[in-house]
């Protein structure tokens, strides 16, 4: 898909996409379903802070022309507006494969401004089983990305030919004692065909086929999934109502009871990733005050044998609370967590 093509609407963008990307000599496209917490004009000044680039200019009010840096690394593409999220569309080049990075880590360093659409491992295999809905659906997974406690992240070949299973799967990660970080896809039926892998941080490659049937098969459900989670994590802030404190908890219970080493493991990760105010270690096993430095929500960690609560402590955002969510499903072994609760 050439950069230099005129795109005025949506559609015709989406017409453009597929008649360069269906040919599979184009190189592949990077895309990333966002949520905006700013005007597309206002992020090139929001980047400048950050050691990072983004230069904007308007096509129509829904596209806009897009060019990102990683400091001495760039890349371009375009910002789409689908009312309710974006769409970062950034194209590789054949003799740099760093795009996907540049556009990964450009994705990062602008949080929360730029939220992608976090997703759980369970979540992605459920929403490459849901493309069997389409008659005459085949799935035929290339191979998927795990991560676990021996290894944090190898690429798994999958049966050459053999259709997707989320059966299978899961019963191959659950023996790793891992989770699927992402997976490589390629779908056909009848009438439509494409190559893909998704992410659950929500980073997609696009490699050849329909992209506008890939939109409406699978980012739109993903940014769907992904608005459900942080509906569940939002509104948490501590509140002062009659001189009373009112909290409401996120609770997160585990399929089996954590034990040490578990807890081990989760205080190095949080460590890594958070400023930690406190750290004690007892009973109960483990609890953390931690600051996210990249939009001030402050919130105390509580591990238990077979509860894991997260209590805000001034303020937490729900896309902060989802990408902490993100962090403890890759410290912790897959089937571990479940989709947290209202506390």
């Amino acid at each position: 898909m050439k950069f230099t093509e005129s795109f005025k609407t949506i559609p015709e963008f989406y017409f453009f996409a597929d008649k360069y990307l269906s040919l599979g000599k184009e190189p592949a496209v990077i895309a990333f379903p966002v949520l905006l917490n700013a005007a597309p004009e206002e992020l090139p000044k929001i980047a400048s802070g950050r050691d990072i680039s983004a230069n904007i200019s308007i096509i129509s009010p829904d596209i806009f022309k897009l060019k990102i840096g990683l400091r001495k690394r760039a890349a371009e593409g375009y910002l789409l507006n689908h009312q309710s999220y974006w769409i970062t569309i950034i194209q590789s080049e054949k003799k740099d494969s760093s795009v996907a990075e540049v556009a990964l880590r450009w994705v990062q360093d602008m949080f929360p401004v730029v939220t992608p659409a976090y997703i759980t491992s369970q979540q992605l295999i459920d929403l490459v089983e849901s493309l069997n809905i389409v008659e005459g659906a085949r799935i035929t997974v290339l191979d998927y990305v795990t991560r676990s406690i021996s290894e944090e992240e190898t690429t798994k070949r999958w049966p050459k030919n053999l259709v997707f299973s989320k059966q299978a799967i899961l019963a191959k990660v659950k023996r790793d004692n891992a989770l699927v970080d992402a997976i490589r896809i390629r779908f056909s039926s009848p009438n439509i065909e494409f190559r893909a892998k998704l992410s659950r941080k929500g980073q997609i490659i696009f490699y050849d086929g329909a992209f506008s049937e890939f939109q409406r098969l699978v980012i739109s459900k993903l940014v769907k999934l992904a608005k459900s989670n942080l509906d569940a994590m939002g509104k948490r802030e501590r509140l002062i109502s009659d001189g009373e404190v009112k909290l409401e908890p996120l609770s997160i219970r585990p399929e089996r009871q954590l034990d040490k080493a578990d807890m081990i493991r989760l205080r190095e990760s949080l460590e890594r990733k958070y400023m930690t105010a406190v750290l004690y270690g007892g009973n109960p096993w483990l609890l953390l005050s931690l600051i996210d430095k990249s939009d001030g929500s402050t919130f105390d960690l509580q591990a238990y044998h077979d509860e894991i609560i997260i209590t805000p402590v001034i303020r937490v955002s729900a896309a902060s609370l989802a990408r902490l969510y993100s962090t403890l499903e890759e410290v912790l072994p897959t089937n571990l967590l479940k989709l947290p609760v209202r506390g």
